[in-house]
């Protein structure tokens, strides 16, 4: 799963700094994303480590180490939480969003409802209506 995760993510994230000049990758939007990648990376690396202790039989290292990956798990969800919400924010202040790719999961819809109720920056009327309305339709 680790490996995985670093394969999927190397271009994006992991290797971002030595591809970015090459490839002409923009940087990332936030810090926050970057706090995001982290707090995900350490839970990949926790899960790892966790594993590693059971099949070796170090349960007490398991059970102490548990603790920290609580603490991460409850940052992974805020964090998580927060890196979508801007996300969402960004895509509708810039105006070039499609109904259907912000619809991609339950995260997104929450921030719709965020932003309807609480306003974009740059938002027109009809936008945050057109938003209200879809996130209410999906929510029924």
């Amino acid at each position: 799963m680790c490996v995985t995760v670093f394969v999927g993510f190397a271009p994006s994230f992991y290797l971002r700094p030595l591809l970015q000049d090459r490839f002409g990758l923009p940087p990332l939007p936030s810090r926050l994303v970057v706090v995001h990648g982290v707090v995900f990376s350490a839970w990949m690396l926790l899960l790892l480590l966790q594993t590693s202790l059971v099949a070796a039989r170090r349960v007490r290292w398991h059970r102490r180490t548990g603790v920290g990956a609580a603490i991460v798990a409850a940052l992974m969800v805020i964090i998580g939480v927060a890196a979508q919400v801007a996300q969402t924010h960004r895509t509708v202040a810039s105006g070039e969003y499609e109904t259907t790719i912000l619809l991609e999961n339950g995260l997104t819809i929450g921030a719709l409802l965020n932003i309807t109720l609480f306003g974009a920056p740059n938002a027109t009327p009809w936008q945050l209506m057109n938003l209200a309305v879809v996130a209410l339709i999906v929510v029924l």
